[in-house]
């Protein structure tokens, strides 16, 4: 361990180079940044200050002193679709005005980085002596007291272990959508178009934060920070960066996480993923409004999931990742062997382990992907699970998880997709197929229809009422298969599997030691916490500019939107960046080299999926919408005046 801490002392005093990874903010010391302020300050204004993690899976950044916070459209979509008049925002658009007030999101909160403490010897003379994990993640927590009343803190590990963190954040639950472009314009190009380039959506939503008065009035958040905007963009092959929440990206991974299982396990669930997606739209024409606004976002995100899949696959096996990975150990062994027979030998024996392991998890991985992609994607297989584990729950919970279940009313969807499942699994002769199917008692048609007229867990009211009345339902047909499926996977599989994964785990950490302590590894992989990525602009079709497709699809949405070749045919609407990003980069802002705002991060193209695992600088490439953009739209609105005069623009 003291070999480690001394290496990551050692590492962190280095300069950046701009081909390489993300940055943990309090750590980034980047020499050449031209920037008004810095990265991180606990006692003066700071850009941590201006950058927020915007719910579960997403980034944002406060643009005004008035708490407007700018993220991606695609980001605050769900929670925006759970809105009662969701259809018309998502259809044409919302804009706040004095007499459109602004629409409260539900369940939307956002993250604010106050502090960053290392805490690494707290955890390692708390797990010296025995000290369970919670307890000691309590007793540092209590050590260093939170800041303010409600505040948030976690522990985060970094460098495979050799570090602990304390990330201590302010909440604000209280967003409001003050403006969003209609979600055709937002996802211009449509689904299909993710993971691609050129883009030229518009994916970009306003938001404020409201705090809480003395009087108990919310008044609008006024932030430490906030991003100044550059109205006229950003040029080719200009310093760059990005900062957010990433936690998609993963640099702990050795050769044999990259066996083929892995490959043939992102095919399966890609699979899986169009089979669910032809099964909806055979029947979404069907629904009702509401109904099919639920249902076209599953669609959405299936097939974001699909494509991401695909991609990841596509560029692992394009760029050679599994290669890339044995030749870099092939190195590590050699600079050993010649240096440290010793350390030679152990690094030798940890390879030949964990090979060892993984041979013992792939045949478990195919069941796992059953389990996880089919079986608990089956509504009346989580409504079961809320009745059964319902003591786990607080009541306002167990409210929300219950909302999220039955999310749609229309049951002949929900067959459809249940029938399409579980007729997967019988093709594959799986072992969560029910056992009336599996004794070929009843066909896997019948059997949904029968379970659908039988069973009490079909109906959000009469799983409220099993909910609020303790009634048994230990004979339900639906809980019996809940309980048939997990008695299977917790005896067969998953005890098994975490078992081996935890095992491997402790042999990959040790592995990734040696590569980190030779030179070959430079970076912890993300975990939700505060990053910064830097790089440039493209130079060749690095941008995407306003046409007059375009602004005929504007002005059909009553934008007054003209293209004026003169002035306007240098618009940017999208633009690339060599930054390194991955999950949870949607929204993060993109900053010039004086600190300001010239574009919002919302992708990566196909080629760059592959930086989850492996990063390589010459592919990694991230796709934004252009400020300049954005402004143009607000622009091309009579009723945005104030927001426009809220940004000083």
């Amino acid at each position: 361990m003291k070999q480690i801490l001394i290496f990551w002392v050692f590492f962190v005093g280095l300069q950046a180079k701009a081909d390489e990874g993300m940055w943990a903010i309090h750590n980034f010391h980047h020499t050449a940044s031209d920037l008004p302020i810095s990265f991180y300050s606990e006692s003066e204004p700071s850009l941590k200050d201006a950058v927020v993690a915007v719910g579960e899976g997403g980034s944002g950044s406060f643009i005004s002193k008035t708490g407007l916070v700018l993220t991606n459209m695609h980001v605050v979509k769900s929670l925006i679709a759970k809105y009662g008049g969701a259809e018309n925002v998502l259809a044409n658009g919302f804009c706040s005005t004095s007499a459109n007030p602004e629409l409260k999101i539900k369940g939307l909160y956002l993250k604010i980085l106050v502090r960053t403490v290392d805490v690494s010897a707290e955890v390692v003379q708390g797990l010296s002596r025995g000290q369970n994990w919670s307890n000691l993640v309590k007793d540092i927590c209590l050590k260093y007291k939170s800041i303010e009343k409600g505040n948030k803190q976690e522990v985060k590990r970094e460098f495979f272990g050799a570090n602990h963190f304390l990330h201590e954040y302010a909440i604000i639950k209280d967003v409001r959508l003050v403006y969003c472009p209609p979600q055709p314009m937002a996802s211009y190009g449509g689904d299909d178009a993710n993971w691609h380039w050129p883009r030229m959506s518009a994916d970009f939503a306003i938001l404020r934060a409201y705090k809480e008065g003395e009087d108990g009035e919310a008044l609008p958040f006024s932030p430490k920070y906030y991003l100044k905007i550059k109205e006229d963009g950003i040029g080719p092959d200009e310093q760059v960066y990005v900062l957010g929440y990433p936690r998609g990206a993963s640099y702990d991974w050795i050769s044999a996480d990259a066996k083929e299982s892995f490959l043939l396990s992102m095919i399966r669930r890609a699979e899986v993923f169009g089979l669910r997606m032809g099964i909806i739209n055979r029947n979404i024409q069907h629904l009702s409004a509401e109904d099919r606004l639920s249902w076209e976002g599953d669609l959405s995100s299936l097939n974001n999931e699909r494509l991401k899949t695909l991609g990841r696959v596509s560029s692992f096996l394009r760029y050679m990742i599994p290669e890339k990975l044995i030749a870099r150990e092939d190195s590590c062994g050699l600079l050993l062997h010649q240096n440290d027979i010793e350390k030679y030998w152990k690094f030798c024996n940890l390879k030949n382990k964990a090979d060892s392991l993984v041979r013992l998890i792939n045949p478990l991985v195919e069941f796992d992907d059953d389990y996880r992609d089919c079986v608990q994607s089956i509504p009346f297989i989580n409504s079961a699970g809320l009745v059964k584990n319902k003591d786990r729950f607080s009541g306002n919970i167990l409210s929300q998880l219950v909302d999220r279940v039955f999310r749609s009313s229309n049951v002949v969807m929900e067959k459809s997709v249940v029938k399409g499942l579980l007729n997967y699994l019988y093709q594959k002769n799986s072992i969560f197929i029910p056992m009336e199917i599996k004794d070929e008692k009843i066909r896997v048609d019948d059997y949904v229809d029968c379970l659908y007229r039988c069973s009490s867990l079909i109906e959000k009211d009469s799983v409220l009422s099993i909910l609020s009345g303790n009634l048994s339902v230990q004979s339900d047909p639906a809980m019996k298969y809940l309980v048939y499926t997990d008695s299977i996977y917790k005896s067969d599989i998953g005890t098994n599997l975490v078992t081996y994964a935890g095992q491997l785990n402790e042999v990959r950490e040790k592995i990734l030691i040696m590569l980190h302590d030779c030179g070959f590894i430079n970076w912890s992989g993300t975990n939700g916490t505060l990053r910064v990525s830097y790089g440039k602009t493209g130079t060749q079709c690095w941008s995407t500019n306003l046409n007059q497709d375009i602004c005929k699809a504007w002005t059909s949405y009553g934008y007054k939107m003209v293209c004026d070749k003169s002035r306007d045919k240098q618009v940017i609407l999208n633009f690339t960046t060599d930054c390194h990003t991955t999950g949870g980069n949607s929204g993060s802002p993109v900053l010039n080299e004086h600190g300001e705002l010239v574009g919002l991060n919302f992708d990566r193209d196909v080629d760059g999926l592959c930086g989850d695992y492996y990063y390589l600088p010459s592919v990694c490439q991230n796709i934004s919408v252009s400020i300049d953009y954005i402004i143009k739209i607000l622009r091309s609105r009579n009723d945005s005046n104030l927001i426009l005069k809220e940004l000083c623009i």
